[in-house]
């Protein structure tokens, strides 16, 4: 119901959401004898992410995310991965005029595709594009609010190498996130609600350990300000 509610200036995303969903159903059958060409790989990392969620009723809210997420990358071809993603959510709108909407925990799940651009010794470039289905729910003592939202993410992905132990990395993406807040209990009510600014950027550091493994720290700004630190490793 979120990709439908989207409004006119993002109708487009839903026709990179089917060709996303196409070649990641297409690819997906060639996994199995495109896997001996890379690794599997698998990451967790910790977010702690702010946004301004604009309401239908004409309010900025102020929206932080606490996010515990694990992301698995399976490869489908030399140069293409598909996996899924999996995120724990502690979300908190200290503005939110209803108590219910103020605290909400939930889950999120996704899709995503990562493709290689250019691999070389120094620099690594990759483009990414992603759904994700989010939902959270927050209680008072008289009120529950069902905050969930979906969202597209196509970024680019620059990692320079100066070092074997050393990345810098940093990227660019545009994200479009459209949902809804559902109030039941005293008051019933739904509004609809979009993010502000689409358009992020981070920068950081990844440090490659042995046995294929890495930590990364990134700073975020933009359209979502915030950090993010990961613990990945390939098999």
């Amino acid at each position: 119901m979120y990709l439908l509610a989207f409004p006119r200036r993002i109708r487009s995303v839903h026709h990179i959401y089917a060709l996303f969903w196409a070649a990641f159903t297409i690819c997906s059958t060639s996994a199995q004898a495109q896997s001996e060409s890379g690794k599997v790989d698998f990451s967790f990392d910790f977010g702690y992410l702010d946004y301004q969620w604009l309401y239908d009723d004409g309010d900025t809210r102020d929206t932080t995310i606490q996010r515990l997420h694990a992301r698995w990358l399976q490869p489908l071809t030399p140069w293409l991965r598909g996996g899924l993603q999996l995120a724990y959510l502690d979300l908190t709108q200290a503005d939110n005029p209803l108590p219910s909407g103020q605290s909400a925990v939930g889950w999120g799940l996704g899709i995503t595709l990562d493709g290689m651009m250019l691999d070389t010794r120094l620099l690594l470039l990759s483009g990414r594009l992603s759904f994700d289905y989010q939902t959270t729910l927050g209680e008072s003592s008289d009120q529950s609010s069902d905050i969930s939202w979906g969202q597209i993410t196509g970024g680019l992905d620059l990692a320079i190498r100066p070092t074997t132990a050393l990345d810098v990395l940093a990227g660019a993406e545009y994200t479009v996130i459209n949902g809804t807040q559902n109030n039941s209990g005293s008051t019933d009510t739904v509004s609809t609600f979009h993010n502000d600014q689409p358009i992020g950027y981070y920068g950081g550091l990844r440090l490659n350990l042995g046995a294929d493994g890495a930590i990364s720290l990134k700073g975020y700004w933009g359209g979502r300000t915030g950090y993010s630190m990961a613990f990945s490793r390939q098999f």
